[in-house]
């Protein structure tokens, strides 16, 4: 069981490499093997109509702008909760090695307690070398801040996965959240900005579902530990949009991830990519 906790500490070390430069997004291991992105395959594979509206939003006047300012708002709270949660874990591993505070449960993962995590985090949000915010998106990370504050023990924070059907892609977090009958639960998290007040339509989630899906499906295949739910957590101006995601559906959407990949993979080899 112990082998599954190095396995998963391994996973803060991958060496990835991610190349931009050709069609589409692919990522390279130390080996040189070439795996397809997770979001360059969701892109290339959307259906026609999905397509087709892109395209033609692009073309409205502003519309380049907006992209703009959406991604960079987007990479920024990205940022911040990437810095807060790795900030937050060093402090709770430190802390937890002082004070012997680990305790190895039965998925063979190491958790320091409770009170250690809370701890953590409340220092990374409020304490005196907490993650400063950036200005422009300070509405998006103040909204994260009291989800951030609950979790409930941090696996790892922005991490690679890669999966021997060929795709590869990075995944946000990888926490314990507190279900509805109050236990924790091991969850893979995607953190999604969103710029409307409104809850982002569920027929706009299904890529999302299968990307969260698919990075389920690594992480299982490189250390055997598979998520008991997931999480698309989207963060607006007014607010938090949580869509949970559970075990069943998590396979589901991995499996369903897979027909993607072969249907990509079909369009690379015939030479069919287009820019999208």
């Amino acid at each position: 069981m112990m082998d599954r906790q190095n396995l998963l500490a391994g996973l803060r070390h991958s060496s990835l490499v991610r190349d931009d430069s050709g069609k589409h997004r692919i990522y390279r291991d130390e080996e040189q093997k070439e795996y397809h992105s997770v979001t360059s395959i969701l892109k290339h594979t959307a259906p026609i109509e999905q397509k087709a509206a892109l395209s033609n939003w692009s073309k409205r006047p502003g519309s380049i702008e907006q992209r703009e300012l959406a991604c960079n708002i987007g990479t920024a709270v990205h940022l911040y909760c990437e810095q807060t949660l790795k900030l937050a874990s060093i402090l709770a591993i430190n802390s937890a090695n002082k004070r012997n505070g680990w305790k190895t449960y039965e998925d063979g993962l190491a958790r320091p307690s409770q009170a250690i995590t809370t701890w953590a985090l409340q220092n990374a949000i409020h304490g005196k070398n907490k993650v400063e915010e950036q200005w422009a998106c300070s509405e998006y990370t103040r909204n994260i801040q009291p989800f951030l504050e609950d979790i409930k023990a941090i696996h790892l924070s922005e991490f690679n996965v890669n999966h021997s059907s060929g795709y590869a892609g990075q995944c946000d977090a990888l926490i314990d959240t507190e279900n509805p009958d109050g236990h924790s639960e091991l969850t893979i998290v995607d953190f999604k900005t969103y710029g409307k007040d409104t809850d982002k339509p569920e027929k706009y989630l299904q890529d999302h579902l299968l990307q969260i899906g698919a990075y389920n499906e690594g992480l299982y295949e490189k250390t055997g530990v598979r998520a008991k739910r997931g999480l698309i957590c989207i963060i607006r101006k007014n607010g938090l949009q949580l869509r949970w995601v559970t075990a069943m559906e998590l396979i589901g959407c991995g499996a369903l991830f897979k027909e993607k990949v072969a249907e990509f993979q079909d369009m690379v080899e015939r030479d069919l990519l287009v820019a999208v």
